[in-house]
């Protein structure tokens, strides 16, 4: 919009194929990382792994949102909603109770029932507490026994194994009655492509009951796809 019709806009090159993906990802923090000035001097052939690299990388202290991942794991991702794991999103509360946030239809989480609200007490019936590092009893391919207390104040255990799995972006949905309205309540989890049909069946539901004020909750939101979220 700004360009007067003299001005020559440059070509874009392209760059050539990464040969070195470490000196690549190095560059790329180098160059664009928000906390530029926390990156450290490294020499990122010492590295063993991209994964290795970008956690040295990372500014631990307030980076939540830099990873490094496989094309075909993007595309599945992106495309699909598919991805591998547990299938469960967790918080921590101020006395250090991990609790589950919401879990994903489709996953092993969310077909053993395991729902909002329940607290993580054991893994592979060790207290939580007694855990150096919860993050690799999550990074394993080998059943993993979890023991919850649920919003019921029941104890359950279930044993699973991480697999691959689709995501379903709309975690929920309901409409409600709040006086004389009724209010559509939409809970949205991320901007990817099946999101859009979700998106559809949600608001088809919606229509057919004659919502008079929607409400969609993105506190869970963590992006996506942004040719998904402009439309």
């Amino acid at each position: 919009i700004s360009c007067s019709e003299e001005e020559v806009i440059p070509e874009i090159e392209l760059e050539e194929p990464v040969e070195n993906s470490r000196t690549y990802i190095y560059d790329i923090f180098k160059d664009w990382y928000f906390w530029l000035d926390q990156v450290p001097e490294l020499d990122p052939n010492n590295y063993s792994t991209n994964e290795s690299l970008v956690e040295a990388l990372m500014y631990d202290e307030l980076d939540r949102w830099s990873f490094v991942t496989s094309l075909d794991a993007y595309r599945a991702l992106f495309e699909q909603a598919q991805t591998k794991g547990f299938g469960v999103g967790m918080a921590v509360t101020p006395d250090q109770r991990l609790m589950v946030r919401f879990t994903y239809k489709q996953s092993p989480m969310g077909l053993a029932g395991v729902d909002r609200g329940w607290e993580f007490i054991r893994i592979n019936d060790v207290p939580l507490e007694n855990i150096p590092d919860l993050g690799a009893a999550f990074d394993t391919d080998t059943e993993v026994k979890f023991t919850f207390v649920t919003t019921d104040n029941d104890t359950v255990s279930h044993s699973m194994t991480r697999t691959d799995y689709q995501m379903n972006t709309v975690l929920h949905w309901n409409v409600l009655d709040v006086g004389t309205k009724k209010v559509g309540y939409l809970v949205f989890e991320s901007f990817l492509e099946p999101s859009l049909q979700e998106l559809k069946d949600v608001f088809t539901d919606f229509q057919a009951e004659e919502i008079d004020e929607l409400v969609v909750d993105l506190r869970y939101n963590g992006g996506g796809n942004l040719g998904i979220a402009f439309l």
